[in-house]
């Protein structure tokens, strides 16, 4: 995810990043998805945002990141089975959300990655350019 999209997300959430440790993927790797699952992210942390908000932390985002095609989100501390199936829901809309726009997309198995046809068909004109002699 690009920076810019990372700090917004942190200025709008700074209690899910403050405490995070330095063995923490978060804090070493950063949020490691495409763009286009930015408000799926958004969504989630805005949940545990709320429950902190409610004194029902600490809690902490731990790792944020892609894994066979979906979105895995993690959270330390105060985690209830609310923020898992909230998490869980965000996995499953992942895998139907474009990693790179946003928009509709399909898990593509070829390419271990979840995007709408327009993302595909311009992963796989790229892929095909790299394989030109």
């Amino acid at each position: 995810m690009r920076d810019q999209l990372q700090t917004s997300l942190k200025v709008r959430y700074p209690e899910l990043f403050e405490l995070q440790e330095e063995t923490f993927p978060i804090k070493r790797w950063g949020i490691e998805v495409g763009d286009g699952w930015y408000l799926i992210i958004d969504a989630i942390l805005s949940i545990a945002h709320w429950r902190v908000r409610q004194g029902e932390g600490p809690l902490t985002l731990s790792d944020c990141k892609e894994k066979c095609d979906t979105l895995r989100i993690s959270f330390r501390g105060n985690v209830d089975d609310r923020l898992r199936g909230a998490a869980d829901a965000a996995l499953e809309i992942s895998a139907r959300t474009c990693e790179r726009c946003g928009r509709l997309g399909e898990r593509r198995k070829h390419r271990a990655v979840t995007l709408c046809n327009n993302c595909a068909s311009d992963d796989e004109c790229k892929h095909a350019d790299r394989s030109s002699p």
